[in-house]
């Protein structure tokens, strides 16, 4: 009967111990978890004159409605060539540069897979729930504006218009 018990007293110290182990490691992660959502925002051009507008109009998108209509003549206001929205796990920087933008630097860095801060790596330059609105100015400099927005239908979307054009529908 006491060989029992040092049994049952053995597994109970083993089960509480695997349970504290599980509670560490979820602790972690959820921790690790958010410092890179905090680390990623700065991916997200909130500080861009043009981010709510252009968030208030991709808001208006939504499975209920048909396609909805957005006119960008005020984007960078009204200084730019090409305007192009592009949706998650598309390549707006190979895209751009063929419309003729020169890309800085830092939006090489912040647009290119791997190279985002954060704990764990991104998959794309536009992952899911995300989309980038990109434009050439007269200049021929690429500006990108990463808002985190979802949009109905934007997986895979990459849509551009040129001047004389102001209008795109999506």
């Amino acid at each position: 009967m006491a060989a029992l018990r040092g049994i049952g007293k053995s597994i109970g110290y083993t089960v509480f111990a695997f349970g504290g182990l599980i509670v560490t490691v979820f602790a972690v992660l959820g921790v690790a978890s958010a410092v890179d959502a905090i680390l990623k925002r700065q991916i997200f051009s909130t500080d861009d004159q043009d981010y709510q507008w252009i968030r208030t109009e991709l808001d208006r998108l939504s499975p209920q409605r048909g396609p909805v209509e957005i006119d960008f003549t005020r984007v960078n206001g009204g200084n730019w060539k090409a305007v192009c929205v592009f949706g998650s796990y598309s390549r707006p920087l190979e895209k751009i540069s063929n419309l003729g933008g020169q890309i800085t630097a830092a939006d090489r860095i912040r647009l290119s897979v791997g190279t985002q801060p954060g704990l764990f790596p991104r998959l794309g330059p536009v992952e899911a729930g995300e989309v980038v609105v990109a434009y050439v100015q007269s200049d021929m400099t690429a500006r990108f504006i990463h808002l985190n927005a979802q949009v109905r239908g934007a997986q895979h979307l990459e849509r551009c218009i040129m001047r004389p054009s102001t209008r795109m529908t999506l």
